[in-house]
């Protein structure tokens, strides 16, 4: 009896013990996801900034076009 309820300690050992591991294998894989989710974040920002910097170059030589045209006409 008393063999019996020392084999059934042990096996409730080992479901803790598979338990927390498979825990920290849960934490452990929030944790890549919420890294990959901020990587991605930031590759997208960063793609969308250089758009921006694009878009903000085209409208300054577009200026400088249009002030030279209205300087040529004046």
């Amino acid at each position: 009896s008393q063999l019996y309820d020392i084999g059934l300690g042990i096996k409730a050992a080992r479901l803790s013990h598979d338990a927390a591991g498979e825990r920290l294998r849960a934490a452990r894989q929030a944790v890549v996801n919420e890294i990959a989710r901020g990587y991605y974040a930031c590759v997208r920002a960063q793609s969308g900034l250089k758009v921006a910097r694009e878009a903000v170059t085209l409208f300054q030589e577009l200026e400088r076009l249009m002030t030279t045209l209205v300087e040529e006409r004046a």
